[in-house]
């Protein structure tokens, strides 16, 4: 029973999506759940001066809109950050799903570990170094584009720095200076927003604590390490 969500939504064909196309805005009625096929996605708030404050990061094979679900109407954004193809299952259809006993215990599951998660994910955030902040952030992204396990040695980051800036509270000018920083203790190479040949051995070292809050499996349609290209 725990794969009739996935398989619900997967059997509608996925839509595609370009850079800076909304999935949802705040004040819209709750869309339901979404599963992104490929590309990526950042959730925001704005704040009272009207600027972003980015809450998340979705990448292939990862649930979004888990967080709304009890809510009649979206608080936040949803920005399609890098070309997307989405599977979506309404509000209406996941609700018929949810009828069933082992599938609402699995979608309320998932709710609760990704709150969990990413109150720990910023607790944390506050308290770390810049530099422990940014290694944790590039290797948990590492692990979510993984396989089977397997940690991503080379990848693309699929949002800008300032925008990674935005999340971790750090400047961007901070965020090259880090990335510097660990190609210099040769935990990667880097160029453009392309990171090959990553050391995980050295990402955890750099990383310290911040593994502690990594995204793990209740996001993702089947266990960590096997995301990319769902």
């Amino acid at each position: 029973m725990k794969n009739l969500l996935r398989d619900a939504i997967r059997q509608w064909p996925s839509r595609q999506y370009g850079k800076k196309k909304y999935l949802w805005r705040a004040g819209d009625k709750f869309s339901g759940l979404w599963l992104i096929k490929f590309g990526a996605v950042k959730t925001f708030y704005l704040n009272v001066n009207g600027d972003e404050q980015i809450t998340g990061f979705y990448l292939p094979g990862e649930y979004i809109g888990l967080d709304e679900l009890p809510d009649g109407c979206h608080r936040g954004y949803a920005q399609v950050i890098d070309d997307c193809g989405i599977y979506h299952l309404s509000w209406t259809e996941l609700s018929e799903i949810m009828d069933t006993g082992n599938e609402r215990r699995h979608v309320y599951r998932m709710m609760s570990e990704y709150l969990r998660l990413n109150k720990a994910r910023f607790r944390q955030l506050t308290r770390l170094s810049a530099g422990e902040k940014l290694a944790g952030f590039i290797y948990d992204l590492a692990v979510r584009y993984g396989f089977q396990g397997i940690v991503m040695r080379d990848f693309r980051l699929p949002m800008l720095r300032r925008d990674i800036a935005n999340y971790i509270g750090v400047t961007p000018e901070t965020v090259t200076r880090e990335i510097i920083k660990l190609v210099d203790a040769g935990a990667f190479l880097f160029s453009g927003r392309q990171i090959t040949g990553l050391r995980p051995t050295i990402m955890t070292q750099r990383a310290g604590d911040m593994l502690s809050c990594r995204n793990d499996e209740p996001l993702s349609t089947t266990t960590r390490g096997a995301r990319y290209g769902q």
